[in-house]
Protein backbone atom coordinates (compact mmCIF):
# COMPACT_ATOMS: atom_id res chain seq x y z
CA UNK A 1 0.00 0.00 0.00
CA UNK A 2 1.12 3.04 -0.77
CA UNK A 3 1.17 6.21 2.43
CA UNK A 4 -2.25 7.48 1.18
CA UNK A 5 -3.68 4.12 1.10
CA UNK A 6 -2.38 3.77 4.45
CA UNK A 7 -3.85 7.56 5.56
CA UNK A 8 -6.55 6.65 3.92
CA UNK A 9 -7.09 3.48 5.91
CA UNK A 10 -6.44 5.37 9.08
CA UNK A 11 -9.50 7.69 8.56
CA UNK A 12 -11.18 4.86 7.77
CA UNK A 13 -11.03 2.88 10.67
CA UNK A 14 -11.33 5.81 12.79
CA UNK A 15 -15.00 6.68 10.92
CA UNK A 16 -15.58 3.21 11.12
CA UNK A 17 -15.10 3.00 15.05
CA UNK A 18 -16.86 6.56 15.55
CA UNK A 19 -20.01 4.96 13.07
CA UNK A 20 -20.43 2.18 16.24
CA UNK A 21 -19.45 5.15 18.62
CA UNK A 22 -16.38 3.64 20.42
CA UNK A 23 -14.18 6.26 21.21
CA UNK A 24 -11.43 4.30 22.85
CA UNK A 25 -11.07 2.76 19.71
CA UNK A 26 -11.12 6.12 17.63
CA UNK A 27 -7.81 7.38 20.27
CA UNK A 28 -6.02 4.23 18.75
CA UNK A 29 -5.97 7.14 15.45
CA UNK A 30 -5.18 9.96 17.61
CA UNK A 31 -2.09 11.24 18.39
CA UNK A 32 -2.27 13.02 21.96
CA UNK A 33 -2.61 16.28 22.42
CA UNK A 34 -4.72 16.87 19.65
CA UNK A 35 -6.17 20.03 18.27
CA UNK A 36 -9.71 20.74 16.99
CA UNK A 37 -10.53 24.00 15.45
CA UNK A 38 -14.18 24.95 14.66
CA UNK A 39 -16.02 28.02 14.19
CA UNK A 40 -16.94 27.73 18.09
CA UNK A 41 -13.59 27.95 18.93
CA UNK A 42 -10.23 25.74 19.57
CA UNK A 43 -10.06 22.70 21.97
CA UNK A 44 -6.89 21.35 22.82
CA UNK A 45 -7.00 17.16 24.03
CA UNK A 46 -4.51 16.15 26.31
CA UNK A 47 -5.50 13.31 27.94
CA UNK A 48 -7.74 10.00 27.55
CA UNK A 49 -10.57 11.20 29.52
CA UNK A 50 -10.76 14.32 27.49
CA UNK A 51 -10.92 12.95 24.28
CA UNK A 52 -13.78 10.82 25.22
CA UNK A 53 -15.43 13.82 26.76
CA UNK A 54 -15.21 15.66 23.81
CA UNK A 55 -15.83 12.75 21.62
CA UNK A 56 -19.48 12.16 23.78
CA UNK A 57 -20.08 16.04 24.01
CA UNK A 58 -19.66 16.09 20.37
CA UNK A 59 -21.62 13.48 19.62
CA UNK A 60 -24.80 14.27 22.09
CA UNK A 61 -26.68 16.22 19.33
CA UNK A 62 -26.16 14.09 16.55
CA UNK A 63 -27.47 10.84 18.46
CA UNK A 64 -30.54 12.94 19.74
CA UNK A 65 -31.30 13.79 16.44
CA UNK A 66 -31.06 9.75 15.53
CA UNK A 67 -27.00 9.67 14.05
CA UNK A 68 -26.38 5.81 12.74
CA UNK A 69 -23.54 6.49 10.62
CA UNK A 70 -21.38 9.04 8.66
CA UNK A 71 -19.71 7.96 5.46
CA UNK A 72 -17.24 9.67 2.85
CA UNK A 73 -19.16 11.68 -0.29
CA UNK A 74 -15.41 13.34 -1.15
CA UNK A 75 -12.04 13.11 -0.13
CA UNK A 76 -8.84 14.43 -1.27
CA UNK A 77 -5.23 13.30 0.80
CA UNK A 78 -2.01 14.49 0.42
CA UNK A 79 1.41 13.63 1.60
CA UNK A 80 3.24 16.63 2.81
CA UNK A 81 6.44 15.48 4.20
CA UNK A 82 8.08 12.30 5.03
CA UNK A 83 5.93 11.90 8.44
CA UNK A 84 3.01 14.32 7.70
CA UNK A 85 -0.64 14.16 5.88
CA UNK A 86 -3.48 16.18 5.20
CA UNK A 87 -6.72 14.70 4.71
CA UNK A 88 -9.89 17.04 3.95
CA UNK A 89 -12.98 15.23 3.17
CA UNK A 90 -17.01 15.95 3.03
CA UNK A 91 -19.29 13.17 4.70
CA UNK A 92 -23.00 12.50 5.18
CA UNK A 93 -24.81 11.73 8.02
CA UNK A 94 -27.37 9.09 8.48
CA UNK A 95 -29.90 8.43 10.38
CA UNK A 96 -30.78 4.41 10.18
CA UNK A 97 -33.63 4.89 7.48
CA UNK A 98 -30.96 6.33 5.33
CA UNK A 99 -32.35 10.10 5.26
CA UNK A 100 -29.82 12.13 5.86
CA UNK A 101 -29.07 14.26 8.65
CA UNK A 102 -26.30 16.59 7.98
CA UNK A 103 -23.76 17.22 5.74
CA UNK A 104 -20.28 18.49 6.78
CA UNK A 105 -16.76 18.92 6.11
CA UNK A 106 -13.22 18.06 8.31
CA UNK A 107 -9.37 18.61 7.16
CA UNK A 108 -7.30 16.52 9.06
CA UNK A 109 -3.45 16.79 9.66
CA UNK A 110 -1.66 13.14 10.63
CA UNK A 111 1.61 12.76 11.83
CA UNK A 112 3.53 9.09 11.09
CA UNK A 113 4.29 7.69 14.24
CA UNK A 114 6.00 4.31 15.38
CA UNK A 115 1.89 2.78 15.61
CA UNK A 116 1.14 4.37 12.15
CA UNK A 117 -0.71 7.36 10.98
CA UNK A 118 -2.45 9.44 13.33
CA UNK A 119 -4.80 12.21 13.47
CA UNK A 120 -3.05 15.48 15.41
CA UNK A 121 -4.99 18.50 13.98
CA UNK A 122 -8.92 18.55 12.84
CA UNK A 123 -10.21 21.77 11.30
CA UNK A 124 -14.33 21.00 11.61
CA UNK A 125 -15.52 23.24 8.59
CA UNK A 126 -18.64 23.18 6.51
CA UNK A 127 -19.08 21.25 3.31
CA UNK A 128 -17.79 23.78 0.73
CA UNK A 129 -14.36 24.56 3.14
CA UNK A 130 -13.21 20.76 1.94
CA UNK A 131 -9.66 21.47 0.02
CA UNK A 132 -8.48 20.08 -3.02
CA UNK A 133 -5.09 18.55 -2.18
CA UNK A 134 -4.10 16.33 -4.99
CA UNK A 135 -3.05 19.12 -7.30
CA UNK A 136 0.11 20.79 -7.12
CA UNK A 137 0.33 24.26 -6.42
CA UNK A 138 1.27 26.96 -9.22
CA UNK A 139 4.64 26.70 -9.96
CA UNK A 140 4.99 22.88 -9.07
Amino acid sequence: MSDIDDVRAAVDAYVDAFNVQDFERCLKYYRLPTTWISSRGVIVIETREAFIAAMTRSTHDLRKRGLHRTEHLARSTRIVADNVALTSAVGARYRADGTEIERAGGTMALARTAEGWRIVTVLIHGESGAVKLEQPLMGD
